[in-house]
């Protein structure tokens, strides 16, 4: 024994550079496609990515979150309150239904690279990366379009979170309590959960199934929008949201309104996950000159986000408080614990606009 490398045989120097061949081939070609195609075709997401790449100078601020914004946040009403107040302003609803970090920041990215001259604020709704994803999101190509590396290394860090915490439940239960297997599965769960956003991530990175989108473009070789204005972007952005309390509903969410007037929401233990993505968030705001401005909606849940300490700075705008905005948590204004209906948008977007105002003044106020 020399010590030394055995030579490997010409058959499998030919084969090793038959991979590598094919290997630097097949990411060239992803890297091409990627810079290539357009814009993925995702409901509602594709449409307000191209009303503001077509109309971003227009707006001096923008929303983004989820449902509870995209639903109940009326830009028409909430500049129609600013102009009342001597603040005229125009604002655009970037919500997006079931939208929450880290996807809310590869949307803002999209945004920030097409016109915004005007733009001076952009509400976030603060919210909690999930790791455990939405199986109806995936026909659509919402579980896709955002999973780059950036965003990856968000989901890896709830991940870990999720993981530890998974952990020290187990550790606290009494052993005989469940079967092996059951106890295998739920250690194994958050582990899945991430598989699911690698899935994604290397559908994004490779481009499957958008052969015909590139070939298109190669052919017209110009760039196209076959989108059309709709729902989603007709008025601003906002998108009406019509039904009531029903009686399973109903009865949640008296019982949570309830516990609401004896115990206001409390803020949930600062999640690494959440802090890092509002930080990259905030500090891509920044960078194009806008202000950031905390958004918690009027929901009757128990618990709530709130900014990490060195991000307090920030202006807030919180709307949990069930006896600060009665008029939020009529039920003829709900449509579940969670969101307002098409009846309860329109005062809480005037309600928005009048905060924010206040909110404007206290700081001029204490300038200097």
């Amino acid at each position: 024994m020399t010590g030394r490398l055995l030579p490997l045989a010409p058959g499998r120097r030919r084969g090793l550079g038959t991979a590598a061949v094919f290997a630097a081939a097949f990411a060239g070609s992803c890297w091409l496609a990627a810079r290539w195609l357009p814009f993925p075709e995702v409901i509602n997401v594709a449409q307000k990515r191209a009303h503001l790449a077509a109309h971003g100078d227009d707006y001096d601020a923008i929303f983004l979150g989820s449902s509870r914004v995209e639903f109940q946040v009326i830009p028409a009403l909430f500049d129609q309150r600013m102009a009342e107040l001597g603040f005229p302003i125009r604002s655009f609803n970037a919500g997006i239904s079931g939208m929450t970090p880290p996807e809310d920041a590869f949307l803002f990215d999209q945004i920030a690279r097409g016109p915004h001259r005007r733009l001076r604020w952009v509400f976030i709704e603060l919210d909690y990366p999930r790791l455990k994803t939405q199986r109806a999101l995936w026909d659509g190509g919402r579980m896709t379009y955002w999973h780059d590396a950036e965003r990856m290394q968000i989901m890896g860090r709830c991940f870990l979170a999720e993981w530890a915490q998974t952990q020290a439940r187990l550790a606290g239960q009494s052993q005989p309590a469940r079967p092996w297997s059951e106890r295998l599965q739920i250690r194994l769960d958050p582990v899945a959960d991430l598989l699911e956003h690698f899935t994604g991530f290397l559908h994004r990175q490779t481009n499957l199934g958008r052969g015909a989108a590139l070939a298109s473009r190669l052919v017209k070789r110009k760039k196209t929008n076959p989108l059309v204005p709709d729902k989603s972007t007709a008025d601003q952005g906002w998108v009406r949201l019509d039904g009531g309390l029903e009686d399973k509903n109903r009865a949640a969410y008296e019982r949570a309104y309830a516990e609401r007037l004896v115990t206001p929401q409390t803020a949930r233990p600062n999640d690494p996950a959440a802090g890092a993505a509002l930080r990259r968030l905030v500090e891509k705001v920044t960078a194009i000159g806008a202000l950031p401005v905390f958004l918690v909606p009027p929901t009757t849940a128990r618990t709530q986000m709130m900014p990490p300490e060195d991000l307090r700075q920030c202006r807030l705008l919180n709307f949990s408080d069930v006896r600060a905005f009665p008029e939020l948590f009529v039920p003829g204004h709900r449509l579940d614990v969670e969101h307002l209906n098409a009846e309860g948008a329109p005062p809480y977007s005037r309600l928005l606009a009048e905060r924010f105002f206040a909110s404007l003044h206290t700081e001029k106020e204490s300038r200097p």
